[in-house]
């Protein structure tokens, strides 16, 4: 274990030093002997379950969106310490994936998407790194661009939230 984020109640969130993408966090009771994975992303502000095991009581569907909640409020501190934990060993889950963009008024100045089922408009990702100090991601694209994005601004579709 990385070390503990913070508490729930009797639940702790935590980043596990010996993890793997995509990002995540693990929720533990142990005294109801359960075990939940939060996926969250580095574009997005978009958190959800990713994996549950139930080694005694099931937790109810409340406690769940609570850590859920909590999670999102704790979304930047979970951030910087995956990136702390994982980033240069596993980057932060967009490498080989596709991103569209567009431009619009305001923010960064266009929004990004990573798609599950990329337009043909969408260009590789070659690589991507977090600035924990100024919420950026930095990603450079096959097509010799480079983009630093406002952690949180844009868009990140996933199998499972």
């Amino acid at each position: 274990m990385a070390g503990t984020l913070f508490r729930l109640g009797a639940v702790q969130v935590f980043i596990a030093a010996e993890d793997h993408p995509p990002p995540h966090v693990h929720a533990v009771h142990s005294g109801d002997g359960w075990v939940a994975r939060f996926r969250f992303s580095f574009l997005s502000d978009v958190t959800g379950l990713y994996r549950f095991r139930r080694l005694e009581r099931k937790p109810t569907a409340g406690t769940l969106d609570g850590v859920a909640e909590a999670i999102m409020a704790n979304l930047p501190a979970c951030r910087e310490n995956w990136w702390a934990t994982h980033g240069n060993r596993h980057g932060i889950g967009l490498v080989n994936r596709r991103v569209e963009m567009r431009r619009i008024a305001g923010g960064d100045g266009l929004v990004a998407k990573v798609a599950l089922k990329p337009g043909k408009a969408a260009v590789s990702i070659v690589s991507a790194c977090y600035n924990p100090s100024n919420s950026k991601v930095e990603m450079a694209l096959a097509d010799g661009l480079t983009l630093s994005l406002t952690a949180g601004l844009h868009i990140e579709e996933a199998a499972e939230w």
